[in-house]
């Protein structure tokens, strides 16, 4: 396995790239679909013998010999240029007093207007259910003091997030919430823009577990 940077090049320790792998059980490609394979494999098709690279599709770093994966590369919200894992947002939310743990969703929705991605997080919320506003500013807050950026939150009715048989959220695409009340921008609660003056802030060093 090797971590790589947007140029294929190896990164060194502690820095945060691409996972690729490769070996005598990698896939050697989609069935029927070229383009597909053609992108899977980032240096070209095994020659003379060898093993081609498969792009794992997973962002990651290594720190002491061992290899820790961050996250989905098509998971990843892109918000004012800042790179978010969904399960990073996620989290914080759930740190929100109301929300049930384990039962909220991030995700990104693309914005024509300014040509990044709204940041969306949909969370079920505790019974006895508090006040919905109180919800969208504890979720708000508790995003902004890492964040330092806000966005809005809807709630939903405990249970009605559909999880998969592995017990994770299910909906994990902008698609999957049609099903429970429409098209999710019309559902948001009222929330604030981000300040304009506001610089996107870098990401912290990564650092081993």
């Amino acid at each position: 396995m090797c971590i790589v940077n947007d140029s294929g090049e190896e990164v060194s320790d502690r820095t945060e790239g691409f996972l690729w792998f490769r070996g005598p059980s990698a896939t050697r490609g989609y069935f029927n679909n070229p383009e597909a394979t053609e992108k899977l494999f980032p240096r070209g098709p095994a020659k003379d013998g060898s093993f081609a690279w498969v792009n794992s599709g997973d962002r990651a770093y290594r720190a002491d010999g061992e290899i820790y994966v961050t996250g989905r590369v098509k998971d990843i919200i892109i918000k004012s240029g800042r790179n978010l894992y969904p399960h990073e947002v996620e989290e914080l939310a759930g740190r929100a007093e109301g929300i049930r743990k384990g039962c909220i969703v991030a995700f990104g929705l693309k914005d024509e207007g300014t040509g990044t991605e709204k940041l969306i997080v949909v969370a079920e919320s505790a019974n006895p259910m508090p006040p919905p506003f109180k919800i969208a500013a504890a979720v708000t807050q508790q995003i902004r003091k890492v964040l330092a950026f806000r966005r809005s939150c809807r709630t939903d009715s405990s249970g009605s997030i559909p999880k998969t048989p592995a017990v994770n959220c299910a909906a994990k695409k902008p698609s999957s919430f049609t099903l429970l009340a429409g098209s999710p921008q019309k559902n948001l609660l009222p929330g604030c823009k981000s300040p304009a003056s506001a610089p996107p802030a870098p990401r912290a060093p990564l650092a081993a577990p």
